[in-house]
């Protein structure tokens, strides 16, 4: 639902108002809802209070002004601070000065829908991590939800408040043209271990058994890059270079367990050298 169809939302205040530079008050009329606050999602995965805006962002493709949604915490819509930090790098554009007057806009716009008989506010389920939900009957994969009807696989489109893991995990190209890519690779045994493993580890949480992390250890040039993209293939893009699932193990132990957090429940891989001392 976008703002377009919402027609039973409230836009609240008509009227912004900010100060200038010099402190003298300016008043700005309304005449076109360009923002709205669309409700308070429900995270699977946090505590934290998030809320769901709608608003106008300029696609440079189209030329055109589109209307988006985003899922940010609450704190982004409470303090000049948090505006900042989650609104300006997810396009919401408005200068410093009137960041006071738009908090105070999104303010009108829940005392004028939240709870209000007849309104389209509403709650939607958002997720951070990838895993299991609804006592295991579905599977959270970024932007998609992988869910059993009548013992088929469908694949519902989600909310995942975590944007970089989302844009790893989108899927690109058929069935068919990825089976014809990685039919030859697929052909070792070393390979076809690594993706049954890979697709063995969805099972843990189910059989109430512990993740697990895999170690491939071989000299430079033997492979382990390749196993690795193979496995990331499956779920997302495996590009190394940062663009994809491929994490360097060359990081801290809270670096690495803090991206390793974002994907729970599926396969953990470390790429070593065997002369590299990290391992120790």
């Amino acid at each position: 639902m976008t703002l377009t169809d919402a027609t039973s939302h409230v836009c609240g205040e008509t009227v912004l108002t900010y100060e200038d530079s010099k402190g003298n008050p300016h008043v700005t009329p309304v005449y076109k809802c360009l923002a709205m606050v669309m409700g308070f999602p429900k995270s699977h995965d946090s505590k934290q209070v998030l809320v769901e805006l709608a608003f106008t962002k300029y696609n440079s493709s189209t030329k055109k002004a589109e209307w988006t949604n985003i899922v940010v915490p609450i704190e982004a819509i409470r303090t000049r601070d948090g505006f900042k930090k989650h609104m300006v790098p997810k396009g919401f554009s408005v200068q410093e000065i009137n960041i006071p007057a738009t908090i105070a806009y999104f303010d009108e716009c829940i005392a004028a829908n939240a709870g209000k008989e007849g309104s389209a506010f509403r709650c939607i389920d958002v997720s951070e991590i990838t895993g299991y939900i609804e006592n295991f009957t579905a599977f959270r994969l970024g932007g998609r939800t992988i869910r059993d009807v009548n013992g088929l696989p469908v694949v519902e489109e989600a909310t995942c408040t975590n944007d970089e893991l989302v844009e790893k995990l989108i899927i690109q190209g058929t069935p068919e043209k990825y089976i014809e890519a990685i039919r030859d690779i697929a052909g070792y045994w070393r390979m076809r271990y690594a993706m049954y493993d890979a697709i063995a580890s969805l099972l843990l949480r189910i059989l109430g058994i512990s993740p697990h992390t895999g170690m491939i250890i071989y000299p430079s040039s033997q492979g382990k890059t390749t196993i690795l993209q193979l496995i990331a293939s499956m779920y997302g893009n495996p590009d190394e270079y940062g663009n994809g699932l491929l994490y360097s193990g060359d990081g801290s132990i809270t670096g690495i367990n803090a991206l390793l957090s974002t994907c729970s429940w599926i396969c953990r891989c470390f790429l070593t050298k065997i002369q590299t001392q990290a391992i120790e």
